[in-house]
């Protein structure tokens, strides 16, 4: 009867070890299915137009671009690795990017952009 439970208590363990996932690695391909709720996307190559906070889904401004105007704060989904952003407000308005949490990873100044952000940690976006 104990060698039966010992046995039981092993393999839980083991289980439970295989069944525990590694963490991903950020790739190339992983904004592939990112979006911003509410807001749809237009193919890169789109300038960012004044007055927006804009983000793509792929580094130096490639993949998909999100063109953010209204002074709300928006949901991220599925952004797991690097994209770029650039802050093209006028009058001051600075950008964030916030974690899960709604702390903020990045306080943009009007002007300022970043070709190769990794998004993993980002869940929200405020463009003001």
């Amino acid at each position: 009867m104990k060698l039966r439970i010992a046995l039981a208590g092993l393999c839980a363990a083991a289980v439970a070890a295989v069944a525990v996932p590694a963490p991903a690695l950020a790739g190339a391909n992983d904004n592939n299915a990112a979006g911003i709720t509410g807001v749809a996307s237009v193919p890169a190559g789109n300038y960012c137009s004044a007055g927006h906070f804009c983000l793509w889904t792929g580094s130096y401004w490639s993949g998909r671009q999100f063109q953010l105007y209204n002074c709300r704060t928006y949901s991220m989904t599925q952004w797991n690795g690097v994209g770029s952003w650039w802050n093209n407000n006028t009058g001051g308005a600075r950008g964030l990017i916030l974690d899960q949490n709604r702390r903020v990873l990045v306080n943009a100044p009007a002007g300022s952009s970043n070709y190769a952000y990794n998004f993993k940690p980002a869940w929200f976006v405020t463009p003001c």
